[in-house]
């Protein structure tokens, strides 16, 4: 990954750990999922906190989805990429981690439909 592919990851977790730390002063460990295919992306994501884990909505955090939607889709730009997803994983200690996937675009679903729990699947 270069040097500007690598600043938007940090980025992107600088943004999604600000934003869960606003929702909730003690979670443990959030996700956000992010998709592109030509043409469309969409993203997901969620927060573990004692005991719980919440969606985070996407009507009343409109503002964060759009800024992350905008720096995944600066990032697939960056490496090439115009299909798959990835996976970032933050944790309230500051680390963070992200995940690509390139060929199962069912990976890592973030639902709380049809028995999901908030975790993203196939972890």
């Amino acid at each position: 990954m270069d040097e500007q592919a690598s600043a938007l990851v940090v980025e992107l977790a600088r943004h999604f750990t600000d934003t869960v730390s606003k929702l909730a002063a003690d979670w443990e460990v959030a996700y956000f999922r992010f998709d592109e295919q030509p043409g469309a992306f969409g993203s997901a994501a969620s927060y573990v906190m004692p005991g719980k884990v919440q969606l985070i909505g996407a009507l009343r955090q409109a503002e964060f989805y759009a800024t992350m939607n905008r720096l995944g889709h600066a990032l697939f730009q960056q490496i090439g990429q115009t299909l798959g997803l990835f996976l970032l994983t933050v944790h309230a200690d500051g680390a963070y981690d992200i995940q690509f996937e390139w060929d199962d675009l069912d990976r890592w679903q973030i639902s709380k439909m049809d028995g999901g729990t908030g975790i993203p699947t196939r972890l």
